[in-house]
C-alpha cells in the first residue's frame, strides 16, 4: 500500500518530478476498486469488519499496525485502528497512485497552485475539472468529539497528482499536496 500524504503542507510540493514508466495498469472499474473501501465504517473493528470481508493481512509498519483486506485481483482496503478499537483510519489499497488517472477524469492542473484552506470541495473539484476520488477518510480522535477528514485524488495524464485532505463541517480544505510529474519514456 502506498504512502497517502507523504510530506503534505498548505502550500504543496512544486516543481517537476521525473518518474518512471508506471507498471501497473489503469484502474478503469471503480466499482471493483472501491469494493472493499465502501463496506468499511467507523463503527467498524477488526472483527466486525472480519465477520463481512475475511480474515485480514497484518502488516507492520514503522508507524505501527496496520490491516488489509483484498480482493484476489488485489483491489483492496487498508484499515489502521485505535487503541480501543475503533477504526481509525482506511485507505484505498493501490501499488502506485497513478492508477486512478482514468476514473479521476482530472481536466486540468493550471489551478492547483490557487488552492487556499478553507476553499469548498466542490471549489477545489472546479479547479481542476472534475469531482476527484476520496481514496482514504480517518477520524482525528476515537470519542465523541472526532472530527472525519477524507482525501481527495486528482491525476492527470503524465503523472501531475493532487491529493487535497477535507474536514467534515465548514473546515473545508485543511491540506494540499501536489507534484508535477513528467513520466520516463
Amino acid at each position: 500500500m502506498t504512502a497517502v500524504l507523504a510530506g503534505c503542507s498548505n502550500t504543496g510540493v512544486t516543481g517537476t518530478v521525473d518518474l518512471p514508466p508506471m507498471e501497473e495498469e489503469l484502474f478503469t472499474d471503480a466499482e471493483k476498486v472501491f469494493a472493499l473501501y465502501n463496506q468499511v465504517t467507523f463503527d467498524d473493528t477488526v472483527d466486525t469488519i472480519a465477520e463481512r470481508l475475511g480474515e485480514p493481512t497484518k502488516e507492520t509498519s514503522e508507524n505501527g499496525d496496520y490491516w488489509l483486506w483484498q480482493n484476489e485481483d488485489g483491489a483492496g482496503v487498508g484499515a489502521v485502528f485505535f487503541d480501543n478499537g475503533k477504526l481509525r483510519s482506511k485507505v484505498v489499497v493501490f501499488e502506485d497512485i497513478r492508477q486512478f488517472e482514468l476514473l479521476s477524469n482530472t481536466q486540468s492542473f493550471e489551478n492547483v497552485a490557487f488552492l487556499q484552506e478553507g476553499m469548498e470541495p466542490l471549489t477545489v473539484a472546479a479547479a481542476f475539472g472534475s469531482e476527484g476520488i476520496e481514496i482514504m477518510r480517518m477520524l482525528t480522535d476515537s470519542g465523541a468529539d472526532g472530527v472525519e477528514q477524507y482525501l481527495l485524488l486528482w491525476v492527470m495524464e503524465g503523472g501531475s497528482i493532487a491529493q487535497c485532505m477535507f474536514a467534515e463541517g465548514d473546515a473545508g480544505l485543511q491540506q494540499v499536496s501536489y507534484s508535477l510529474g513528467n513520466v520516463i519514456k
